[in-house]
């Protein structure tokens, strides 16, 4: 720009010449510019800057940013300097709002520390049942997440969430697997040497998988444990068995035997007649006893009265009756013993009962005969006394007693139907068929 410097000196007029520092006095470089002036002439005493000198750049918030750097120039908290907060706004202008201050969360219901899919969202902070990971498959249950441990719970929920349950999962605990035997032969008995671990059986498949593995042959489904000896067939039937036991059961089934090679022996010289051997469980322990009926048997100074014995196992050698229980008749020839059965549990206490005949009996007339059903557990005395049921002929000589019977539940109402024969009833016996129940 070009100008002209106008020099004025105070109190007398002066020629002006070159107003360069080069053609004036050195009191002219000294004066005081007062003023400039365009090279149009125009004046400028207005004080009006018509030339090109920049504005300046404001910075209303000072926070040292100017207003063209700036992206909010009425916060001093935002500037390209600031740090940036979780606060939804752009705090260092780098036109990104909230960038790397966010957390992802999801919402945890079960309080197992994983959140559900589909629930994630950014936020400044983690609220209530929130967290910072997801992947629970089911956010319902706190035993399910990605770090639960697989097991078997019969129901194949996937508690590890990796999309396996139970036996797929090749990460289940095999604690709480079960160990199951194949069963190749069928006989319900498992090989030993056949384990499989896993959560459920495969019962489809073939062979059977059974938790049993007592099986010594599970090629033949003659052979486990328990089983009858089948002679001939060259096989130890029974796993607990052995060869020589088998093979005289053999030699049994097809020899005359003799009484000597018996285990036990029971008598007495005072009870002769023994006629009817039955069996019960009268005391309740499990173990039936052997009843055995003496017809003979003498009472007191009266014959033939008759005698039932109860003899309890195990039984060796030779054994006197009574070392048993004894149950008498009531009076000479009634004969008592010459039948009698165990009859199951009627009262359900947990005891049998037994069931006498006595077809001498002349209780009700001569020689009409009485049954007596006596219920367990039994002890010593006369049949009569101990029967909680009694049964006598109708006439004299029916000798009702000298035979009876169980007849199974004939009337389908739970409970054995007895049956009480007469032999001299009429012209041609009789057989009786009665029910009985038991109250204590």
């Amino acid at each position: 720009m070009r100008s002209l410097l106008l020099c004025i000196v105070a109190a007398s007029p002066i020629l002006l010449g070159g107003c360069d520092d080069k053609s004036t006095s050195s009191d002219a470089s000294d004066d005081a510019v007062d003023e400039v002036v365009d090279d149009t002439g125009d004046d400028s005493s207005s004080g009006e800057d018509t030339g090109d000198t920049e504005e300046p750049d404001p910075d209303a918030d000072g926070d040292g940013w100017p207003a063209s750097t700036d992206c909010d120039d009425d916060d001093a908290a935002v500037s390209p300097g600031a740090v940036e907060v979780c606060n939804t706004v752009d705090d260092n202008c780098d036109g990104n709002v909230d960038e790397g201050v966010t957390v992802l969360a999801w919402g945890d219901l079960d309080g197992d520390g994983f959140g559900a899919p589909g629930t994630e969202e950014e936020l400044c902070e983690l609220g209530p049942d929130q967290v910072s990971r997801g992947g629970d498959c089911d956010d319902g249950d706190g035993a399910i997440h990605p770090d639960a441990v697989e097991i078997c719970d019969g129901d194949d929920r996937d508690e590890d969430c990796d999309g396996l349950a139970d036996d797929a999962d090749d990460s289940v605990d095999p604690t709480t697997q079960g160990t199951w035997y194949a069963d190749v032969d069928g006989d319900g008995f498992g090989d030993p040497d056949a384990p499989q671990r896993s959560c459920e059986d495969a019962l489809d498949s073939d062979p059977e998988w059974i938790t049993d593995d007592q099986d010594c042959d599970d090629g033949s489904a003659a052979v486990y444990p328990g089983a009858e000896t089948v002679c001939s067939d060259g096989l130890v039937n029974d796993c607990g068995g052995t060869a020589a036991a088998e093979e005289a059961v053999c030699e049994w089934a097809g020899s005359a035997l003799s009484t000597e090679e018996a285990d036990a022996m029971l008598s007495h010289s005072n009870a002769p007649g023994l006629r009817a051997i039955g069996h019960a469980d009268l005391d309740g322990d499990g173990l039936d006893e052997l009843i055995v009926g003496a017809l003979g048997a003498k009472v007191g100074t009266s014959y033939a009265v008759g005698t039932v014995f109860v003899m309890a196992g195990p039984l060796s050698g030779e054994t006197s009756l009574y070392a048993g229980t004894a149950i008498d008749g009531d009076a000479t020839s009634d004969s008592l013993g010459v039948s009698l059965v165990g009859v199951p549990d009627l009262d359900g206490d947990g005891y049998d009962e037994l069931l006498v005949g006595a077809p001498g009996s002349d209780v009700a007339m001569d020689g009409a005969g009485a049954a007596w059903l006596i219920a367990g557990p039994v002890t010593a005395g006369v049949a009569s006394a101990l029967a909680g049921a009694a049964w006598t002929g109708s006439a004299e000589d029916d000798l009702l007693g000298a035979g009876v019977a169980l007849a199974g539940d004939l009337d389908a109402d739970g409970t054995t139907d007895l049956l009480l024969g007469a032999i001299g009833s009429g012209t041609a016996g009789a057989v009786y068929v009665v029910r009985v129940w038991i109250s204590h």
